[in-house]
């Protein structure tokens, strides 16, 4: 047998609130499998999270945090999919989370370098009691600015807005949570404006990075671009992707000629209220789910983005990937991504900044005019491995 040489001495746990079934990783289990496999060579690392299962070998030192939690989480998938259930179970996030920290914080017999993706008040405070340090990975920008902007949409709307960003009893939970945290690790420009703004207390560590689009859904091909001037959006819009922002600055602001496709589902209540509002709004189309995204951003002129706030998203990325560019807002952790010939950044929130945009680039199109190697030559940053080398560094040093 060969010895695990690996250092021992000061112990790291990672926790996670997502799943690695069949190895295909959810959420910021995808995101952390590169630092983990990076940190596992120097560290023995403990990772648990929601439901580990998995044949590779890479894996095997993954662990479902207990077979209690997994088989509830089981039972209440099962009871939320159910009408006579759906009411009750509206706030299913919220009570599973507070189970996963219970059973987390019981699992915990000793202090360590706990690096963790979700809310974990009960088992942060009790790292800390045991002497140990406790660091929140951020998948999103700060949960409290994310609630400021769905309040202003309650305000501009006369809509209350019920999810797990304006859960009271959740963000009381999450609030708790970060009372316990030591340091944050960040990753995109809209979580380092939001959480430096929000949180001076604490340490942070910053390493600006991007998901790569996945090379075999956007493969290279040559499209011929529509031709009606077309203007493309992709997302599962839920008020925060900011469609009526976009709806608002082409009502207002139609760029001659040119056409708006919508894809992607929309949430019930959203779809509501655009139904109500743009009702009579011209030259839009909805789709719904589009199979063919690399054919979808090809055949377009220009992909809108117009997020209130966002972490990536990844469309921005995937766009530029196949050559379309892009009208991103500033709420966007990948906007700093659309420079020159990429594209345009407006004010988020503002459609008429938006409407500007959207005229801009309809009007001066041969201004905006590249090829997807082109973004390829100058996106080398786009690079997650720079991020999970630079913080398994981070990691080590602090585990000293």
């Amino acid at each position: 047998m060969v010895s695990d040489v690996r250092e021992k001495r000061s112990k790291v746990t990672f926790i996670s609130f997502q799943t690695l079934r069949n190895d295909i990783a959810t959420g910021m289990v995808k995101f952390l499998l590169p630092l983990y496999a990076e940190l596992s060579k120097s560290k023995a690392v403990d990772y648990y999270i929601g439901d580990a299962r998995s044949n590779s070998e890479k894996y095997k030192d993954i662990k479902t945090v207990s077979s209690c939690y997994f088989y509830i989480s089981k039972i209440v998938d099962i009871l939320a999919s159910k009408p006579f259930f759906k009411r009750t179970l509206a706030k299913k996030r919220y009570y599973m989370e507070v189970l996963f920290d219970y059973i987390c914080a019981k699992k915990l017999t000793d202090k360590t370098y706990l690096v963790a993706s979700c809310y974990l008040p009960k088992t942060f405070a009790k790292n800390r009691q045991l002497g140990g340090k406790n660091i929140f990975i951020a998948g999103n920008p700060c949960e409290f600015a994310i609630r400021a902007e769905l309040n202003n949409l309650e305000t501009k709307f006369g809509i209350n807005i019920s999810d797990v960003y304006t859960d009271c009893t959740r963000l009381a939970f999450i609030r708790k949570s970060y009372a316990q945290v030591d340091e944050l690790m960040l990753f995109t420009e809209s979580q380092r404006r939001t959480y430096t703004s929000s949180y001076r207390d604490k340490e942070i560590f910053y390493r600006e990075t991007f998901i790569k689009p996945n090379a075999k859904l956007f493969p290279e091909t040559i499209v011929t671009k529509r031709k009606q001037f077309t203007f493309c959006y992709i997302a599962h819009s839920v008020w925060l992707k900011g469609l009526t922002v976009l709806l608002d600055a082409w009502k207002e602001s139609r760029p001659a000629g040119a056409k708006l496709l919508i894809g992607g589902n929309i949430e019930s209540g959203l779809k509501k209220s655009i139904e109500e509002k743009y009702r009579d709004i011209e030259g839009v189309e909805f789709l719904g789910r589009v199979e063919d995204l690399n054919l979808f951003f090809r055949e377009s002129h220009v992909c809108v983005v117009p997020s209130l706030l966002d972490a990536g998203p990844a469309t921005v990325a995937e766009s530029l990937s196949c050559g379309t560019p892009v009208i991103c807002s500033d709420g966007c952790g990948s906007s700093t991504l659309v420079t020159g010939p990429f594209g345009q950044v407006f004010k988020s929130g503002s459609d008429k900044a938006l409407a500007k945009a959207l005229n801009e680039l309809s009007s001066n199109y041969g201004n905006y005019s590249f090829t997807s190697q082109d973004f390829a030559a100058v996106s080398a940053r786009i690079d997650e491995s720079e991020f999970h080398t630079a913080a398994a560094t981070h990691i080590l040093e602090g585990v000293k």
